[in-house]
Protein backbone atom coordinates (compact mmCIF):
# COMPACT_ATOMS: atom_id res chain seq x y z
CA UNK A 1 0.00 0.00 0.00
CA UNK A 2 1.34 2.86 -1.52
CA UNK A 3 0.58 5.50 1.50
CA UNK A 4 1.80 9.31 1.39
CA UNK A 5 4.89 8.36 3.97
CA UNK A 6 5.87 5.18 1.60
CA UNK A 7 5.55 8.03 -1.30
CA UNK A 8 8.02 10.24 1.31
CA UNK A 9 10.15 7.70 2.06
CA UNK A 10 10.80 6.00 -1.49
CA UNK A 11 11.29 9.71 -2.97
CA UNK A 12 14.12 10.19 -0.35
CA UNK A 13 15.54 6.60 -0.92
CA UNK A 14 15.48 7.06 -4.70
CA UNK A 15 17.90 10.89 -4.29
CA UNK A 16 20.06 9.16 -1.62
CA UNK A 17 21.04 6.12 -4.40
CA UNK A 18 21.34 9.11 -6.69
CA UNK A 19 23.45 11.10 -4.86
CA UNK A 20 25.66 7.90 -2.93
CA UNK A 21 25.92 6.67 -6.43
CA UNK A 22 27.76 9.49 -8.33
CA UNK A 23 30.10 9.78 -5.40
CA UNK A 24 30.72 5.71 -5.51
CA UNK A 25 30.43 4.31 -9.58
CA UNK A 26 29.96 0.44 -10.00
CA UNK A 27 32.97 -1.44 -10.83
CA UNK A 28 31.20 -2.59 -14.25
CA UNK A 29 28.45 -1.35 -15.69
CA UNK A 30 28.43 -5.10 -17.18
CA UNK A 31 26.27 -6.74 -13.96
CA UNK A 32 27.30 -5.07 -10.58
CA UNK A 33 26.21 -6.81 -7.46
CA UNK A 34 23.89 -4.84 -5.15
CA UNK A 35 22.31 -6.89 -1.35
CA UNK A 36 19.23 -5.33 -0.56
CA UNK A 37 18.27 -6.33 2.73
CA UNK A 38 14.53 -6.58 3.11
CA UNK A 39 13.06 -6.03 -0.52
CA UNK A 40 9.57 -6.88 0.47
CA UNK A 41 7.37 -7.18 -2.83
CA UNK A 42 10.40 -5.86 -4.91
CA UNK A 43 8.70 -2.51 -5.73
CA UNK A 44 11.44 0.12 -4.37
CA UNK A 45 14.64 -2.49 -5.03
CA UNK A 46 13.09 -1.69 -9.35
CA UNK A 47 12.76 1.60 -8.24
CA UNK A 48 16.12 2.05 -7.51
CA UNK A 49 17.90 -0.09 -10.05
CA UNK A 50 16.04 2.43 -12.51
CA UNK A 51 17.41 5.55 -10.68
CA UNK A 52 21.01 3.57 -11.01
CA UNK A 53 20.26 3.04 -14.58
CA UNK A 54 19.79 6.71 -15.47
CA UNK A 55 23.01 7.45 -13.89
CA UNK A 56 24.90 4.46 -15.46
CA UNK A 57 24.64 2.78 -18.21
CA UNK A 58 24.13 -0.68 -17.05
CA UNK A 59 23.46 -3.28 -19.41
CA UNK A 60 23.12 -6.19 -16.66
CA UNK A 61 22.57 -6.04 -12.49
CA UNK A 62 22.86 -9.13 -9.82
CA UNK A 63 20.60 -8.61 -6.46
CA UNK A 64 21.35 -10.38 -3.99
CA UNK A 65 17.50 -10.46 -1.97
CA UNK A 66 17.80 -11.23 1.23
CA UNK A 67 13.98 -11.79 2.40
CA UNK A 68 12.39 -13.73 5.79
CA UNK A 69 9.09 -14.04 3.94
CA UNK A 70 8.42 -16.27 1.45
CA UNK A 71 5.36 -14.87 -0.18
CA UNK A 72 7.62 -11.31 -0.66
CA UNK A 73 10.74 -13.22 -1.79
CA UNK A 74 8.55 -14.70 -4.59
CA UNK A 75 6.71 -11.29 -5.81
CA UNK A 76 10.07 -9.54 -5.50
CA UNK A 77 11.84 -11.92 -7.84
CA UNK A 78 8.47 -11.52 -9.92
CA UNK A 79 8.38 -7.83 -10.28
CA UNK A 80 12.38 -7.42 -10.18
CA UNK A 81 12.05 -9.70 -13.68
CA UNK A 82 9.03 -8.72 -15.08
CA UNK A 83 9.60 -5.17 -14.92
CA UNK A 84 13.77 -4.27 -15.33
CA UNK A 85 14.80 -3.81 -18.99
CA UNK A 86 18.19 -5.54 -18.90
CA UNK A 87 19.82 -8.86 -17.97
CA UNK A 88 18.53 -9.48 -14.29
CA UNK A 89 20.28 -12.36 -11.96
CA UNK A 90 18.89 -12.91 -8.58
CA UNK A 91 20.61 -14.81 -6.10
CA UNK A 92 17.34 -15.43 -3.08
CA UNK A 93 18.04 -15.94 0.50
CA UNK A 94 14.62 -16.62 2.10
CA UNK A 95 13.67 -17.03 5.42
CA UNK A 96 16.64 -15.04 6.22
CA UNK A 97 17.64 -11.78 8.06
CA UNK A 98 20.57 -10.28 8.75
CA UNK A 99 20.95 -11.10 12.19
CA UNK A 100 20.47 -14.96 11.46
CA UNK A 101 22.74 -15.20 8.44
CA UNK A 102 25.29 -18.33 8.79
CA UNK A 103 28.50 -18.21 8.80
CA UNK A 104 28.52 -20.82 5.73
CA UNK A 105 26.08 -17.90 3.73
CA UNK A 106 28.57 -15.36 4.77
CA UNK A 107 31.13 -16.94 2.85
CA UNK A 108 28.81 -17.69 0.28
CA UNK A 109 28.16 -14.05 -0.08
CA UNK A 110 31.86 -13.14 -0.15
CA UNK A 111 32.42 -15.11 -3.40
CA UNK A 112 29.98 -12.12 -5.25
CA UNK A 113 32.79 -9.72 -4.69
CA UNK A 114 33.47 -6.91 -5.57
CA UNK A 115 29.80 -5.42 -4.38
CA UNK A 116 28.73 -2.49 -5.62
CA UNK A 117 26.76 -1.51 -2.50
CA UNK A 118 24.00 -2.82 0.20
CA UNK A 119 20.43 -1.37 0.16
CA UNK A 120 18.73 -1.19 3.98
CA UNK A 121 15.22 0.41 3.81
CA UNK A 122 13.46 -0.16 7.02
CA UNK A 123 14.49 -3.20 7.58
CA UNK A 124 17.48 -2.74 10.02
CA UNK A 125 15.27 -1.39 13.11
CA UNK A 126 14.33 -4.82 14.09
CA UNK A 127 17.77 -5.61 15.55
CA UNK A 128 18.07 -5.04 18.89
CA UNK A 129 20.09 -2.12 19.66
CA UNK A 130 22.98 -3.68 21.48
CA UNK A 131 23.46 -5.77 18.26
CA UNK A 132 23.47 -3.56 15.60
CA UNK A 133 26.87 -2.39 15.62
CA UNK A 134 28.17 -6.08 15.21
CA UNK A 135 25.31 -6.78 12.41
CA UNK A 136 27.09 -3.52 10.16
CA UNK A 137 30.43 -4.93 10.95
CA UNK A 138 28.83 -7.83 9.16
CA UNK A 139 27.75 -5.61 6.26
CA UNK A 140 31.22 -3.64 6.62
CA UNK A 141 32.78 -7.59 5.58
CA UNK A 142 30.57 -7.79 2.61
CA UNK A 143 30.97 -4.45 1.25
CA UNK A 144 31.94 -0.88 2.58
CA UNK A 145 28.80 1.15 1.00
CA UNK A 146 26.22 1.01 2.85
CA UNK A 147 22.38 2.94 1.99
CA UNK A 148 20.19 2.90 5.28
CA UNK A 149 16.76 4.99 5.52
CA UNK A 150 14.96 4.49 8.68
CA UNK A 151 12.90 6.41 10.89
CA UNK A 152 14.16 9.13 12.85
CA UNK A 153 12.53 7.96 16.46
CA UNK A 154 14.21 6.11 19.32
CA UNK A 155 12.14 4.11 21.35
CA UNK A 156 15.31 2.21 23.20
CA UNK A 157 15.90 5.03 25.54
CA UNK A 158 12.12 4.94 26.91
CA UNK A 159 11.76 2.89 30.16
CA UNK A 160 9.82 0.18 29.81
CA UNK A 161 6.03 0.88 30.26
CA UNK A 162 6.78 4.64 30.72
CA UNK A 163 4.27 7.72 30.15
CA UNK A 164 6.73 8.50 27.50
CA UNK A 165 7.10 5.35 25.71
CA UNK A 166 3.06 4.73 25.77
CA UNK A 167 3.05 8.13 23.96
CA UNK A 168 5.39 8.23 22.09
CA UNK A 169 4.51 4.49 20.46
CA UNK A 170 1.26 5.96 20.24
CA UNK A 171 2.21 9.51 17.94
CA UNK A 172 3.71 6.86 15.91
CA UNK A 173 1.19 4.40 15.17
CA UNK A 174 -1.24 7.02 15.06
CA UNK A 175 0.52 8.51 12.19
CA UNK A 176 0.92 5.47 10.15
CA UNK A 177 -2.94 4.48 10.70
CA UNK A 178 -4.15 8.19 9.26
CA UNK A 179 -1.69 7.88 6.62
CA UNK A 180 -3.23 4.53 5.52
CA UNK A 181 -6.96 5.52 6.11
CA UNK A 182 -6.30 8.65 4.16
CA UNK A 183 -5.31 6.65 0.98
CA UNK A 184 -8.24 6.97 -1.29
CA UNK A 185 -7.23 3.96 -3.51
CA UNK A 186 -7.22 1.08 -1.09
CA UNK A 187 -10.18 -1.01 0.07
CA UNK A 188 -11.69 -0.87 3.71
CA UNK A 189 -10.75 -4.38 4.10
CA UNK A 190 -7.00 -3.88 3.28
CA UNK A 191 -7.22 -0.68 5.52
CA UNK A 192 -7.51 -2.53 8.15
CA UNK A 193 -5.76 -5.13 6.90
CA UNK A 194 -2.58 -3.40 6.95
CA UNK A 195 -3.39 -1.60 10.34
CA UNK A 196 -4.24 -4.64 12.34
CA UNK A 197 -1.46 -6.37 11.06
CA UNK A 198 1.02 -4.26 11.59
CA UNK A 199 0.45 -0.97 12.87
CA UNK A 200 -1.49 -1.97 16.00
CA UNK A 201 0.58 -5.58 16.30
CA UNK A 202 3.14 -3.97 16.62
CA UNK A 203 2.34 -1.14 18.87
CA UNK A 204 0.87 -3.50 20.92
CA UNK A 205 4.19 -5.97 21.33
CA UNK A 206 6.14 -2.72 22.12
CA UNK A 207 3.98 -1.56 25.17
CA UNK A 208 3.44 -5.01 26.55
CA UNK A 209 6.74 -6.30 26.59
CA UNK A 210 10.32 -5.78 27.96
CA UNK A 211 13.15 -3.64 25.63
CA UNK A 212 14.98 -7.09 24.84
CA UNK A 213 11.55 -8.87 23.90
CA UNK A 214 10.14 -5.61 21.39
CA UNK A 215 10.21 -6.05 17.85
CA UNK A 216 10.97 -2.50 17.05
CA UNK A 217 14.11 -0.72 17.81
CA UNK A 218 14.30 2.62 15.60
CA UNK A 219 17.19 4.66 16.53
CA UNK A 220 17.44 8.79 15.91
CA UNK A 221 19.78 9.13 12.91
CA UNK A 222 22.04 10.45 15.12
CA UNK A 223 22.66 7.14 16.80
CA UNK A 224 22.88 5.64 13.49
CA UNK A 225 25.49 7.54 12.01
CA UNK A 226 27.13 6.77 15.59
CA UNK A 227 26.91 2.99 14.96
CA UNK A 228 28.12 3.05 11.70
CA UNK A 229 30.91 4.97 12.46
CA UNK A 230 31.75 2.58 14.95
CA UNK A 231 31.28 -0.69 12.86
CA UNK A 232 33.62 1.06 10.23
CA UNK A 233 32.10 2.72 7.76
CA UNK A 234 32.90 6.37 6.49
CA UNK A 235 29.18 7.98 6.95
CA UNK A 236 28.32 10.45 4.20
Amino acid sequence: MQTEIYQSIRAGVLEAVKNFSKEIPPHSVDEPTIIDIGPGNGILTVEIVKQLRQIYPLRGIHLILIEPSEEMMALAIQHCQASLPMQVKITPLCNCTLQGLTITEQKALQEYQPIWFINASLSLHHIPTELKRLNLEKLNTLSTSLLVTEIDDNLDELEDGSPELIYTMSDITNRFIQDVLNTSYASVQDKKSCIYSFFLADAITVLKNIQELRVEHWMSISQWQKVAQLAGFQVL
